[in-house]
């Protein structure tokens, strides 16, 4: 039985847990994942990008990519959506409906769903560390 033969060891308070930081206070607990999107905006140059209120545009409605599928801007989408999901799942919860929208075209992107997709990093503002960041 796993249960049985798994062990754990108190060190004290949880500071980061699966690369987000966890700050506890006398009154709540908060996290956020600030090093994590500084790492992914100065990932894909985005570190300075200007700052928008929702992370799709309103009205957008993809289009299926009906061309050959190009190697290049399939392995960058890719990319973009896998940091996109982990940030949303961990303190961006927010992005859901752009990032889920966005992950219909993930075996076949065009350059229109790329940069869609890279536009809802403009949501975060990391970018900027005056600004909060997660939750």
């Amino acid at each position: 039985m796993l249960v049985s033969s798994t062990r754990s060891v108190v060190t004290g308070d949880v500071t980061d847990f699966l690369g987000m930081k966890v700050n506890k206070t006398a009154s709540h607990i908060t996290i956020d994942q600030k090093a994590y999107l500084k790492m992914v905006l100065e990932r894909f140059n985005m570190h300075n990008a200007k700052i928008a209120s929702t992370p799709i545009l309103s009205g957008y409605v993809p289009q299926e990519n009906k061309e050959a599928v190009d190697p290049v801007h399939h392995q960058k989408f890719q990319s973009v959506i896998r940091f996109l999901l982990y940030l949303m799942l961990g303190t961006h919860p927010d992005m859901t409906f752009a990032v889920i929208k966005m992950l219909q075209f993930l075996a076949n992107p065009s350059q229109d769903h790329l940069d869609k997709a890279m536009y809802i990093y403009h949501v975060l503002p990391c970018g900027n560390t005056e600004l909060p960041c997660g939750l």
